[in-house]
């Protein structure tokens, strides 16, 4: 499995190669906290509420004194600049990432082996969850529909999509996810349904312009422009995007839908 810290000064360190290598790490562990009412038996439980996560972290590097110094003193930069400029850093592994601060970090010299080095970092992950991102363009054409049955003769039940329903999305994600849907001009108060539920945003997208409904940022921005007021009211564009099979249907316009799925640890 490739891991590697990306800083957010861009900077890419793969934790898995020759010079830095990752020895002990706890990925998988993970906690929700409970919020509960005591009662004289036990306790009710309201809800539970996701916990932001600290992963300890044993990092090898190996080289030259030279060399080593020279990559612990990089490491340092971007963990210190991360956490002065406010601006995380990213852990990706394999099809999963999560953004992160380092928040401490203590290295020493390997007892047992002269060119060795180990540096003992904490990562901190503030939302607690591992995303991974799936997107899926659709097109002003509609295809042919898939999923459903069509028959030469007249039923009462209607085995068939509607005109507007292009197609089947077999997702993979498990749960309900944030999304970033991208609406591609020309078209006027474009309309996209998933699974009957309507995302509308009344207003015109002119030829070469893109509006973008980011429903975890609670934003729908056309360029520099703030179409926030311009949403449909009646329900809500930010509403998550259910798990499994999703019936999406649209009319006349270009765009694409990227799934936010979020997980508490990276898929094995």
């Amino acid at each position: 499995m490739n891991i590697t810290y990306i800083a957010s000064s861009g900077n890419v360190y793969p934790l898995e190669a020759t010079r830095i290598r990752i020895k002990d790490a706890n990925f998988h562990s993970w906690n929700f906290k409970v919020e509960s009412t005591e009662l004289v038996h036990g306790s009710r439980i309201a809800m539970f509420r996701k916990q932001s996560t600290t992963y300890e972290v044993l990092l090898i590097i190996r080289g030259t004194q030279v060399a080593r110094a020279a990559i612990l003193n990089a490491l340092h930069d971007d963990f210190e600049n991360d956490l002065r400029e406010l601006k995380a850093g990213r852990i990706v592994w394999g099809d999963w990432y999560c953004d992160c601060y380092i928040v401490t970090s203590d290295t020493n010299p390997h007892p047992d082996v002269e060119q060795f080095t180990e540096n003992k970092i904490n990562i901190m992950i503030p939302s607690g969850f591992w995303m991974r991102e799936e997107t899926r363009e659709f097109s002003a054409v509609t295809p042919t529909p898939t999923g459903y049955l069509d028959y030469p003769y007249d039923y009462e039940y209607d085995y068939t999509p509607t005109e507007s329903t292009a197609v089947i999305w077999e997702t993979e994600s498990p749960f309900a996810s944030d999304f970033v849907m991208s609406i591609h001009g020309p078209c006027a108060n474009p309309r996209v349904t998933i699974n009957g539920y309507p995302y509308v945003v009344n207003a015109s997208i002119p030829n070469g312009e893109t509006l973008v409904i980011d429903s975890k940022k609670h934003t729908v921005m056309m360029g520099d422009t703030n179409l926030f007021d311009a949403r449909g009211k009646e329900y809500s564009v930010f509403e998550k995007i259910p798990a499994g099979a999703l019936d999406v249907a649209w009319d006349g316009f270009d765009f694409s839908i990227t799934l936010l799925e979020e997980r508490s640890e990276p898929k094995w």
